[in-house]
């Protein structure tokens, strides 16, 4: 059976994307971030719209430039805005993403940052290219190209194909106890009598 690869990270799970992202740390610098994303379909560009000191819209932005998907980061920032974008690279080197800050007063203008962040984010790319692949797992299984995975906010799992068919029979059997249950309470069955009337579920 063949494996589903990811995209290793230094730090985490794998990634079964690999892309750039391309953040605009302040609404002025949201132009020179979109134009140099339109150089590759990797490169997403997004970003928090204001100019002032917002602590949820750099932790929002640091936690999307960790995702395991994203393989490298930049930050476009005009260089006199409230976020502070050197903290932010900091906390996403941490994580273990490349990650480099093109400031666009620094550069010398929209022209100047287009090219430099264009020419970054092309090494960028490059070294992307050479990301070791890894075989993607949930707590320690392996999934296969033709397993089910599942989730919700309350947990994860992985169903492979060989079973499907027989985990499939059993909740069904689950959610008809449950209704069974549902129904005897809603008829002023107490619960524990209707639970024990149905059995476990």
């Amino acid at each position: 059976m063949r494996e589903i690869l990811g995209y290793e990270r230094p730090c985490g799970f794998p990634g079964i994307r690999n892309v750039l992202v391309s953040i605009h740390t302040v609404e002025c610098s949201s132009f020179v971030s979109q134009r140099i994303a339109e150089m590759d379909p990797r490169i997403h560009a997004l970003g928090f719209p204001g100019c002032y000191r917002n602590e949820y819209a750099a932790r929002l932005m640091t936690a999307l430039a960790t995702h395991p998907n994203v393989g490298a980061v930049l930050l476009v920032s005009l260089g006199c805005e409230g976020t502070d974008s050197g903290r932010m690279a900091e906390a996403i080197r941490a994580a273990g993403r490349p990650v480099e800050v093109v400031r666009i007063q620094e550069a010398g203008g929209t022209l100047a940052a287009i090219q430099q962040g264009r020419a970054v984010v092309g090494r960028m790319l490059g070294e992307m290219d050479r990301t070791p692949r890894v075989p993607m797992a949930v707590g320690g299984v392996a999934i296969e190209p033709v397993d089910f995975v599942l989730g919700d906010r309350d947990g994860g799992l992985i169903i492979p194909r060989r079973v499907a068919e027989e985990v499939i029979t059993k909740a069904e059997e689950v959610v008809h106890t449950e209704n069974l249950v549902r129904k005897a309470i809603l008829e002023d069955v107490l619960p524990l009598d209707a639970y024990n009337r149905h059995g476990r579920f």
